[in-house]
């Protein structure tokens, strides 16, 4: 009988524990998808000002910044090594690509509607592909009937 108990406990630890997982995972999914998504917003406005070719001044009082709490907060989480690379990957390129090319556009080294093109495609890229896929990564840990934010919430807790 005291075997069956503690194996019967075990089995419930290590579900809770595996749903909590899941959540964690859901909810940093969540917020880098958010966070990616402002992001690439503040990269299709910049690709806007590109193509009226303005002056350099104008250019770097508009230039977007690029919130990275999230990304940054991302390398002290153990959820972070459960993301799947293909999305890491993508986002990591997403930034340096479009940071390189702001850069060579404010100092003159590629033409504003030449970034304007290039940074065009990197928002597509993000938009139509990575953003979705990460959409549908975060919904599909709602698997197995988990309500998110239930495992935590004090009112759960008895």
């Amino acid at each position: 009988g005291v075997y069956l108990a503690a194996k019967s406990g075990l089995e419930q630890v290590l579900k809770f524990d595996s749903y909590s997982k899941m959540e964690d995972n859901y909810y940093l999914h969540t917020s880098l998808y958010d966070k990616v998504n402002d992001n690439l917003e503040n990269i299709k406005r910049y690709s806007l000002l590109l193509v009226q070719s303005p002056h350099t001044s104008e250019l770097e009082y508009n230039k977007p910044t690029f919130e990275k709490y999230i990304w940054h907060t991302m390398q002290y989480l153990f959820t972070t090594l459960e993301t799947p690379s293909i999305f890491l990957t993508q986002i990591r390129r997403f930034y340096s690509c479009a940071e390189c090319v702001i850069e060579a556009a404010l100092r003159r080294k590629m033409s504003a509607r030449q970034a304007s093109i290039e940074l065009d495609q990197i928002a597509d890229s993000i938009e139509q592909q990575t953003l979705p896929q990460l959409k549908t990564s975060a919904l599909n840990l709602q698997q197995n009937d988990i309500i998110i934010g239930s495992l935590k919430d004090a009112d759960n807790a008895n």
